[in-house]
């Protein structure tokens, strides 16, 4: 098998979104065991998916800093796959080594709510009136919004692609184009029916037929990374022209090398969230509560987050204006002219989703 393919199960890291780096957590705090008592602001922070490097920076210095600030209370890192098997198993075994849970998705969330996986928030602590309606309930808030798009490096393109669609479009964009080969939430899909006209109403449920005749046409042309940290090197070496990428990642990436021409089209992609929530049997829900109130009262924190990953971590009802520094970026935060991932749809058909790839990618 080449370097790059392979075939995926259903544990999968979620490598489109972002990437598992680093065995070390920014803060670091006693173990999230039983010892972990309501005596304590220290808690174990599970990130499924895992985090960018940078992400995982920024969260520390920001939203971790503000926690800490507030109560005194420190935060274990700990990262795995997406999806909710692990979680099912420690609730099932009895052994929560997290307090707060972080899903890949909203549809993530809501499964494990129908599982009985999560406990309500205590409302008398976490001020949930602060935060948009349909993006809090009772066991949890959406967290993170996130776009998946076109990224692209300008000195390639000085002809400037325009929607998440021209990843397909190899006679006006030749060249490689770099994309996951994961293929859950990477918008690799989406841009493929974009391209074949099908309108952003239409997308789900997907017309794999139509999808992969797209895909038959351009593989040659595609360059596929195992994280977002080598799609992002693959762009800057010039071995890819373009990717599919979040438009979070491609703002860092941007901002870290200013000498380059990195853009993230505006016009156009897929729009989603991530989520948060309280495991059933947490080791200490009182410090999670807790800092779930510190970061929907972070402000300041808040706004930082936003600048370094144009994208709003908490959906607030007095919502952050945009900075002038962001205002190139007012397309993805604005979300006008994106339209939204089902994610629920993908959960739900994960098995023949990740079936048909298989059978693709090392054919």
């Amino acid at each position: 098998m080449k370097k790059g393919t392979m075939v995926f199960r259903f544990s999968r890291k979620f490598a489109a979104v972002t990437a598992l780096v680093g065995a070390a957590a920014l803060m670091t705090s006693c173990s999230g065991g039983p010892s972990e008592g309501s005596a304590s602001a220290d808690f174990v922070y599970a990130a499924s998916g895992g985090y960018t490097e940078e992400y995982e920076q920024q969260l520390g210095k920001t939203l971790f800093a503000g926690y800490t600030s507030d109560t005194g209370g420190e935060i274990t890192v700990t990262k795995g796959d997406c999806g909710i098997n692990t979680l099912a198993q420690e609730v099932a075994a009895g052994n929560v080594t997290a307090s707060i849970y972080v899903f890949c998705s909203t549809a993530e969330k809501q499964q494990a709510i129908e599982q009985g996986l999560l406990q309500k928030i205590d409302r008398d602590v976490v001020p949930t009136d602060l935060v948009q309606d349909d993006h809090v309930d009772d066991y949890g808030i959406d967290f993170a919004s996130w776009t998946m798009g076109l990224a692209y490096d300008g000195a390639v393109y000085p002809n400037h692609p325009t929607s998440i669609g021209d990843f397909f479009d190899t006679e006006k964009f030749p060249g490689k184009r770099c994309v996951s080969n994961f293929p859950m939430y990477s918008g690799l899909f989406e841009a493929a029916l974009v391209h074949d006209g099908v309108a952003p109403k239409d997308i789900y449920p997907f017309d794999f037929d139509r999808v992969y005749a797209q895909l038959d046409r351009i593989k040659s042309d595609i360059l596929f990374f195992s994280n977002t940290a080598e799609g992002g090197q693959n762009l800057l070496t010039g071995q890819c022209g373009m990717m599919l990428n979040g438009a979070g990642d491609t703002k860092i990436m941007a901002d870290q090398n200013p000498e380059r021409d990195i853009r993230f089209v505006q016009e156009d992609g897929v729009g989603a969230y991530a989520a948060i929530g309280i495991p059933k049997g947490a080791p200490n829900p009182e410090a999670a509560n807790k800092y779930l109130k510190s970061i929907i009262e972070n402000r300041k924190g808040l706004a930082e987050m936003l600048v370094s990953k144009a994208g709003y971590a908490v959906m607030l009802k007095d919502q952050l204006p945009v900075p002038d520094e962001l205002s190139d970026w007012a397309g993805v935060l604005t979300s006008d002219d994106f339209f939204p991932m089902d994610e629920r749809w993908y959960l739900d058909n994960i098995g023949t989703i990740l079936e048909r790839w298989n059978v693709w990618i090392v054919s």
